[in-house]
């Protein structure tokens, strides 16, 4: 008896623990935002020294320079 009680608690915390995994919070949202922007076809697939991989580049930097980062060795 004493061990079907333990499986129980663990099993109800583990249930805990996953639904705070799985809500969705701001950050979360914010950066799938940009996964789904990179990841969409019109990227088309980015390999090197395309278009799409120009436009990837292109948002990115433009990300970058939105938070206020500067490229290293610019003062």
């Amino acid at each position: 008896m004493k061990h079907a009680f333990l499986v129980v608690i663990n099993c109800l915390t583990i249930g805990v623990v996953g639904a705070e995994r799985s809500a969705p919070s701001a950050i979360g949202e914010h950066g799938w935002s940009h996964v789904k922007v990179l990841a969409d076809d019109s990227m088309e697939g980015r390999n090197t020294g395309s278009p799409g991989h120009k436009r990837a580049a292109e948002y990115v930097a433009g990300q970058f320079e939105k938070a206020g980062l500067i490229p290293a060795g610019v003062s």
